[in-house]
């Protein structure tokens, strides 16, 4: 994961493993399921809410960091509800009592969606993990939080002429931003309105304002641009609430598969 974006960030993940701590060995034998920690740890959810929030009122990368971590880990091998629901989004019921993996292999983050991929090769990325293409541009609907740093678009500015499906006040405002490539100190914020969680990336896509090449390809493919459309309203926020959980089960270990880390950044020494 390289370093932590901030202390807020390091210290909801101390709270968590804290939490995960008091819980039994015994209640990780079944699959995931909603209300797992019910009665081997029934105040989990409501510590990892207040630490969130505690967090996201202190730094406001918090929330962002954890939902782009939420994928991380779903594509490789928590508290991403949470983030949403703190920046404006639906919450929704988490499936709980999935374990910790107990390798790390760099090369495995080579799966991982790029900000350059073509439809196809995102179609391809999310399909190996289960997830179909209308779930793959929902779920794309996370960059409506954040920033990016100049570099990640250099293919689309720092071209001549620029990437003509940026609309051309959106391209004079990143050129301005980021006059020269490679710059990786300076971030633009990912939709119009980057600290509220909406629908307001999908209408900055059809505006011609998407920030990544993957994100302003999805409107024009024809597997992916109906979703562009009909998530940019109100119904993105179910649909992305039931993406999420789906992306929750990738290779999920439960069981006696996996564990349950004593540290949440080391495995276990037994």
């Amino acid at each position: 994961m390289g370093r932590w974006p901030s202390p807020a960030l390091l210290a909801i993940f101390v709270t968590i493993a804290l939490a995960m701590n008091s819980i039994t060995p015994a209640a990780a034998h079944t699959g995931l399921k909603v209300g797992f920690y019910r009665h081997s740890c029934p105040q989990v959810e409501a510590i990892v809410y207040n630490s969130m929030a505690q967090s996201t009122k202190a730094d406001d990368t918090v929330a962002p960091g954890i939902l782009r971590m939420a994928f991380h880990d779903c594509f490789v091998r928590f508290a991403a509800r949470d983030a949403v629901v703190l920046a404006g989004g639906y919450g929704w019921h988490v499936p709980a009592g999935r374990r910790d993996g107990t390798v790390s292999i760099m090369e495995e983050a080579l799966n991982l969606p790029a900000p350059s991929m073509t439809v196809s090769q995102l179609i391809d990325v999310f399909g190996r993990k289960g997830l179909s293409p209308s779930q793959m541009v929902v779920l794309s609907g996370a960059h409506t939080i954040g920033k990016a740093p100049c570099v990640t678009f250099d293919d689309r500015v720092q071209t001549t002429p620029v990437d003509p499906t940026l609309a051309p006040s959106f391209a004079t405002f990143l050129k301005g931003q980021c006059p020269y490539a490679a710059i990786q100190s300076t971030s633009v914020d990912m939709d119009s309105t980057a600290h509220t969680f909406d629908s307001q990336y999908f209408k900055d896509i059809i505006a011609g304002r998407g920030l990544l090449t993957s994100d302003q390809s999805l409107l024009y493919d024809s597997r992916t641009s109906g979703g562009v459309y009909a998530n940019n309203g109100a119904a993105f926020y179910r649909n992305f609430a039931k993406a999420m959980v789906k992306m929750s089960q990738i290779e999920v270990l439960t069981g006696l598969d996996g564990e349950i880390r004593r540290q949440f950044d080391q495995v276990n020494s037994h």
